[in-house]
């Protein structure tokens, strides 16, 4: 019995340094920078810097957003059940959207809202 046990403690420490094995590599920003520091080697070349496109013009990509559904104007107030969500607002890239926040703009702060544009 105890030389059963210490055969399978020998052959422990064989499972706990196997390779990691990638399942699913889903994009998104590369991680490479953040491990530069660990295990450096000297005499290794240093990691190319990753190359993302600016925010911008991803930005500029998706907005602004144009429906026939969401047209400016006044939208009258309805109470939503959404436990965890705290006072939130909706409102659009225009001149009355914009009169808006500006004349809630305190009420809005006192209430800690979130805002959508």
């Amino acid at each position: 019995m105890k030389k059963r046990f210490l055969m399978m403690c020998l052959f422990l420490p064989l499972t706990g340094h196997a390779g990691l094995n990638v399942l699913a590599d889903l994009g998104g920003e590369d991680a490479t920078p953040y491990f530069d520091g660990i295990n450096k080697q000297p005499g290794l070349p240093e990691a190319s810097p990753a190359t993302t496109q600016p925010l911008v013009s991803a930005m500029a990509a998706m907005f602004p957003i144009s429906t026939p559904e969401m047209t400016p104007g006044a939208v009258e107030d309805r109470p939503l059940q959404l436990p965890g969500i705290g006072a939130l607002f909706l409102i659009g890239d225009d001149a009355q959207s914009r009169y808006w926040l500006a004349e809630n703009a305190q009420a809005l702060i006192a209430r800690h809202a979130a805002g959508l544009i």
